[in-house]
This record gives structure tokens, sequence and C-alpha cells, in this order.
């Protein structure tokens, strides 16, 4: 599917089977080119840049911890949590 995504300042459009791919393949392409920041949401929309009522938000946290999951295969999902209590 196609997806538009929005990064702060940075803008995709890519060809994914769904929002979250393509919200990784943005992150991965924003590292890229080595920010001085980082955002802390994603706008995605299958109807272009503009804003639109069934825009998904995604947060960077969501992103992260899908990478996590990915990095991660052999890892319970139910034991996502750092030595101090707080989940991932």
């Amino acid at each position: 599917m196609k997806y538009y995504v929005i990064f702060g300042d940075f803008q995709r459009v890519l060809h994914c089977g769904n929002p979250y791919q393509a919200c990784i393949k943005t992150l991965q392409q924003y590292l890229d080119n080595n920010p001085e920041s980082i955002h802390t949401t994603f706008r995605v929309s299958q109807r272009g840049f503009n804003e639109h009522e069934d825009d998904l938000i995604i947060d960077l946290d969501t992103i992260t911890k899908i990478l996590y999951i990915i990095a991660n295969p052999d890892k319970e999902i139910n034991s996502l949590e750092e030595e101090d209590g707080t989940s991932l």
C-alpha cells in the first residue's frame, strides 16, 4: 500500500505492507541524514500529505518497541520490562 508519512519536517511516500513499516522506513531514512534532533510522532496517511481526519498518529515510542521486538525475537513479550520495572 502507498503511505504518506510526515515525521516533523521530513516527508516520505512509501509502498509498505502497513503504516508501522512505513514509519520504520521513514525513521531509517531520517536517521541516515544525521539529524540534530528527533521528532516524537509520525503522521501517516493514504491520501496525501495534507492533514485528514483519518490520518494515523503513531508515536516514536511505539516504533521503538516494535524495533526492539524485531531485534529480540526470542524475548517473551511479557518480559519487556527494564530492570527498574518500567515497561519498554
